[in-house]
């Protein structure tokens, strides 16, 4: 993960002059699998609970989608938020972006979300930087949110429940010492998997398995450190 320090949402949003709105977030290549859908018929219900939600949902259809039907799917979702009267609560910004803008991007969220339909998706990036820069997180069952998010580091709803995921971000949107304690839980795990952390934990690792070998009699990797290095 990468390494940053946690910054308030209400300040990241002043820094960048991006109006002081509760934000909700998704960020990834747009395809039928992210489970957008979930989220806009969340909308009205989260918006009930607070007026001020925005939903941006950032990053550029998948391309293999545009090849073969150009931006079909963006545009049925975008209908979709118009039949259900919470457009003026999305916003799209339809492009790739860096590690770095996306970096930004995810610090003025208040709530990132993961509403993905694949239960045996293994990893996600984006998860993985939210979870990074202490963003509240609600997410579907997948292997890597429930893994990520035990202990109260996350919020999980089942698959496709647009209920159940209206319940968990206006849930959290409305309270914000819960919000506070689940970014200060998330981001100290996060420091724990950053690049730097993860080294030190593999040359333990190889300290251990040497030291476990030598005491059985086996050959010692001696250069283990070296290697890993």
């Amino acid at each position: 993960m990468p390494d940053r320090a946690y910054v308030a949402p209400s300040a990241a949003r002043q820094r960048f002059g991006v109006p002081d709105h509760k934000t909700i977030m998704t960020f990834g290549l747009l395809s039928p699998g992210k489970g957008i859908e979930t989220m806009i018929r969340a909308m009205p219900a989260i918006i009930d609970r607070c007026p001020e939600a925005m939903y941006r949902i950032v990053g550029a259809t998948h391309p293999h989608l545009v090849a073969q039907e150009g931006e079909r799917y963006r545009e049925s979702l975008q209908n979709l938020a118009r039949d259900l009267g919470v457009d003026a609560h999305l916003q799209w910004e339809n492009r790739f972006l860096d590690e770095a803008d996306l970096l930004d991007r995810l610090a003025l969220a208040d709530v990132y979300v993961t509403p993905y339909r694949n239960p045996e998706q293994i990893t996600s990036g984006t998860l993985s930087y939210a979870a990074a820069l202490g963003k509240p997180i609600v997410a579907t069952p997948y292997v890597h949110a429930t893994e990520l998010l035990a202990d109260g580091r996350g919020i999980l709803v089942a698959f496709d429940d647009a209920d159940a995921m209206a319940q968990a971000v206006g849930g959290l949107l409305e309270d914000d010492q819960l919000r506070e304690r689940m970014a200060a839980r998330i981001h100290a795990h996060g420091r724990t998997l950053t690049w730097s952390r993860m080294v030190v934990r593999t040359l333990d690792q190889f300290d251990r398995i040497d030291a476990e070998a030598e005491s059985a009699g086996l050959p010692v990797f001696e250069d283990a450190r070296i290697a890993a290095a």
